[in-house]
C-alpha cells in the first residue's frame, strides 16, 4: 500500500498517532504537576475516556514511583444520561489488569467489562492476570437489607465484607468507595483490611442525610475519636450471654442516654461476638453510640466496632495498636501505678481502674482497690504528662456512681474521672 499523504488509511493512521502524541503529552504534563515532589506510592484512576488514554495514565504513574493501582472502571457516572466509556475492546482488559492492583466494578461495569459475574469465572481471570477484583455488590436486587462485596484475590479464597442496607441513594459511592480503599493501604492496611473499613465508610456516608449528595466530612467528624473519648463519660459493660436479654439492656441503657457500651463475653467465640457486635453496631448507630468490644481485636475489625478494651493479662496495647490503626479507641484495665504507666507508654486511649468493689463478673479478681485507691491512682495519673481519661470499673453500684463523681473526690471532677456500672 502506498502511504500517500491523500491516502485515506495513511490519513487515519496520522491522525491516530497525532492523537496518541496530543493525549500523551496531556497525560504526561498533568501528572507531573501533581506528582513532582511528592512520593506517591498508591494512586487511584476513575473515570477516563478511553482505554488508551488508562494505559497511558498506568504508563506515567508507573514511571513517576506508583507501586499499586486502583482503577474504578465507570462506564457511565450516576447522573450521566449516556456511558462515558464503550467496553467494546474486552481483550484489552487483560494486558491492563497485568499493571493493575485492583480493580472495582459493580455488577453492571463487572457484566459489560467482563462478560460475566461469575466468582469462579472472575477467579480464573485474577489468577492470569494478578490484578485483584473487588465486585461490588450495591446493585444486587436479591439482598435488601445488606451490601455484600466480593474481593477476589489471586491464589486465594475470595472474602465476602458485609454492611447493613440503608440510608437513601447517593451520587458517588462507587467513587469514595475506591479513594477510601486507596487512603487505607496508604495509612498501611492490607487490601481487606482496606476493603472491609472503606464499606463501612460508605455505609455511614448513605446514612448521612436524604440528599443525593454525601455528607461524608460532617458524619465522620462526629466519630472522631478525639471526640468520643471526651463525651462519653459513663460506661456501660454488658453481662450476660443471653443475646436477647443482652440487646434488650443495651436499648435500655441508649434509650436512658448512655452512649457506650462495652461488649463483654468472656466465654464466647470471636465469632460470637462479631455477630451480637454487629447487632449492637447498628443500635449503637441510631443513638451516635460508642461500641468497644472486650478482649477480641479481631471482633473489633469484623463488627466494626470503636475500639477495644484489654484486660492486663490480654494483648499488648501496641499490638492493638497495630492491628486496628490509630481511628481505634484502645482502654486498658489498671489495678497499680505500674499497670497505669505501662498503659501509658503503650498509648492506651482511656484506662479501666479497679476492682472499685467485690464483683463476681471476674474469675481471677485482682486486689480490691476501693475508693481510697482508685483515688490514689486518680492522682499519679495526674502526674503523668498527658493524664488518661480514666473510668472506675468493678463492682460498681448505683450508689457508688453519686460518691465517685461528686461526693467523695470533688478534685476528680473533670473529663477524666469517669464511671463504668454493670447491672
Amino acid at each position: 500500500m502506498c502511504h500517500h499523504p491523500h491516502n485515506p488509511y495513511y490519513s487515519e493512521k496520522r491522525l491516530i498517532h497525532l492523537f496518541v502524541a496530543t493525549e500523551e503529552n496531556y497525560i504526561a504534563d498533568n501528572l507531573s504537576l501533581n506528582l513532582a515532589g511528592n512520593h506517591i506510592r498508591i494512586a487511584k484512576i476513575g473515570m477516563v475516556p478511553s482505554l488508551l488514554s488508562l494505559s497511558l495514565m498506568i504508563k506515567e504513574v508507573k514511571e513517576r514511583g506508583v507501586k499499586r493501582i486502583i482503577w474504578d472502571p465507570i462506564i457511565s457516572a450516576t447522573a450521566a444520561e449516556r456511558a462515558v466509556l464503550a467496553p467494546d475492546r474486552c481483550d484489552e482488559i487483560t494486558d491492563l489488569m497485568r499493571s493493575i492492583y485492583l480493580i472495582t466494578p459493580n455488577l453492571p461495569e463487572c457484566k459489560a467489562w467482563f462478560g460475566t459475574v461469575s466468582e469462579d469465572e472472575l477467579q480464573n481471570i485474577v489468577d492470569a492476570t494478578g490484578c485483584h477484583i473487588l465486585l461490588k455488590g450495591g446493585h444486587h436486587v436479591e439482598s435488601s437489607d445488606k451490601v455484600y462485596d466480593l474481593l477476589i484475590r489471586p491464589y486465594q479464597s475470595p472474602m465476602t465484607f458485609t454492611v447493613a442496607r440503608h440510608g437513601a441513594p447517593k451520587h458517588g459511592t462507587g467513587c469514595t468507595l475506591s479513594s477510601a480503599i486507596a487512603s487505607y493501604l496508604a495509612l498501611g492496611h492490607d487490601l481487606p483490611r482496606a476493603c472491609q473499613e472503606a464499606q463501612r465508610m460508605v455505609s455511614r456516608m448513605m446514612s448521612s442525610h436524604s440528599d443525593l449528595l454525601p455528607a461524608v466530612g460532617l458524619k465522620l467528624a462526629r466519630r472522631d475519636k478525639k471526640r468520643l473519648l471526651r463525651y462519653h463519660k459513663l460506661q456501660y459493660i454488658t453481662n450476660t450471654d443471653d443475646p436477647r436479654l443482652l440487646m434488650k439492656r443495651c436499648s435500655a441503657v441508649l434509650e436512658g442516654g448512655g452512649r457506650w457500651i462495652q461488649l463483654r463475653l468472656k466465654d464466647s467465640t470471636t465469632e460470637q461476638r462479631t455477630i451480637l457486635g454487629r447487632r449492637l453496631r447498628e443500635l449503637c448507630d441510631q443513638y451516635d453510640a460508642v461500641l468497644i468490644i472486650d478482649d477480641d481485636v479481631e471482633a473489633v475489625l469484623r463488627a466494626g466496632a470503636d475500639g477495644v478494651h484489654l484486660g492486663r493479662e490480654d494483648m499488648s496495647p501496641l499490638e492493638a495498636r497495630r492491628l486496628l490503626g490509630h481511628g481505634k479507641i484502645i482502654g486498658s484495665t489498671c489495678n497499680t501505678s505500674e499497670d497505669l504507666l505501662r498503659a501509658y507508654h503503650c498509648g492506651s486511649d482511656y484506662v479501666g481502674v479497679g476492682p472499685f468493689r467485690m464483683t463476681t463478673t471476674k474469675k481471677r479478681l485482682a486486689p480490691i482497690l476501693g475508693g481510697e485507691g482508685v483515688k490514689s491512682l486518680a492522682i499519679f495519673n495526674h502526674t503523668l504528662r498527658h493524664p488518661m481519661p480514666m473510668i472506675a470499673i468493678g463492682g460498681i453500684t448505683l450508689e457508688d456512681v453519686e460518691t465517685i463523681m461528686i461526693q467523695g473526690y470533688p478534685e476528680l471532677q473533670s473529663p477524666e474521672w469517669w464511671t463504668s456500672p454493670k447491672t
